[in-house]
């Protein structure tokens, strides 16, 4: 074999075999590889408006003018304390995503009930005060934010006449600033924000307030912890198996027949088989590991090197 050809042929199976190392690694350290996320628990504080709650809990709203009362009503894991002006409501958090940390649960305040007949069935349909919110969104970038609410809201007329009812989800009824930006990469935020009345949150508290008023503060107690999914397991090969040509491992393998020591044409023709099986070896493991083999096979061609064993 002259040098050139031997050259060639070292060089292109060596990068064969590093680009199939190559392949072999990357697929190894996908297979490593799980999805992580960050899961978010934690509580919310947040009473909507002092001045509300003790409006709604105090004589006018829910006084002995009225048949029937109401007041406060909490659900879906929301926890209340305190009455009137102490008045706390603690909402569960259910997770985040980026930008964002979600509330759940759901409070609900009536007053004004002007029915004053005997069938019962009809006292929650007649609150001139009505209103609803359920699982509030917190969305913030840097420290500022605003506060998202699923809410049904009856519209105040006047204390004779009850209004229609307005529903909305997830529509804006505050803006926040917090004291300090919210960082979903720590383990534990506690964060204070200051929200006031938006636009559209005047249509939602029923006109009894104006755009920018004050609302109560909103308090952040988060836990936040990074959880990554295991990665799948890889599938192992099958292994192909012949069942024409079983193989046994008692059979002994016959040896090599010896040749014609005194025929040096036979000699030739078979060293000259012995090279061409071995270059057609190594081009096929060529073949396998990248597709190369076929680049070896004609440069060889070009170069005139196969020519010289036939």
């Amino acid at each position: 074999m002259n040098k050139l050809a031997t050259r060639a042929l070292v060089a292109l199976t060596g990068s064969a075999i590093a680009m199939t190392g190559l392949a072999v690694v990357s697929a190894n350290a996908a297979e490593k590889t799980g999805e992580c996320r960050v899961t978010t628990t934690g509580t919310a504080d947040w009473a909507l408006k002092t001045s509300f709650n003790s409006y709604l809990e105090g004589p006018i709203a829910n006084g002995t003018a009225y048949k029937y009362k109401s007041g406060i009503e909490v659900r879906d894991g929301v926890e209340t304390s305190g009455e009137r002006t102490t008045r706390q409501f603690t909402w569960p958090v259910e997770g985040s995503e980026e930008g964002t940390v979600n509330l759940g649960g759901g409070v609900h305040w009536t007053g004004h009930n002007h029915y004053d007949g005997d069938d019962e069935s009809q006292v929650a349909g007649n609150f001139l005060l009505d209103l609803d919110f359920s699982n509030p969104t917190v969305k913030f970038d840097g420290n500022k934010g605003t506060l998202l609410v699923d809410f049904k809201s009856r519209e105040f007329v006047d204390f004779t006449n009850a209004g229609e009812f307005l529903t909305g989800t997830q529509t804006e009824l505050a803006t926040i600033t917090f004291d300090e930006p919210i960082d979903l990469t720590q383990e534990n935020v506690t964060v204070t924000g200051q929200t006031t009345l938006s636009e559209i949150g005047v249509d939602v508290m029923g006109n009894f307030y104006d755009a920018g008023d004050e609302l109560a503060p909103i308090t952040l107690n988060l836990t936040n912890e990074v959880v990554c999914d295991e990665p799948e397991a890889p599938v192992e090969p099958e292994v192909p198996v012949d069942p024409e040509k079983p193989v046994d491992p008692e059979t002994p393998v016959d040896p090599e027949k010896p040749g014609d020591d005194t025929d040096d044409n036979k000699n030739d023709d078979a060293n000259n088989s012995s090279s061409n099986g071995d270059i057609l070896g190594i081009l096929g493991i060529l073949a396998v590991l990248g597709g190369v083999g076929a680049l070896v096979y004609n440069f060889l061609v070009a170069s005139g090197f196969l020519a010289a064993f036939k």
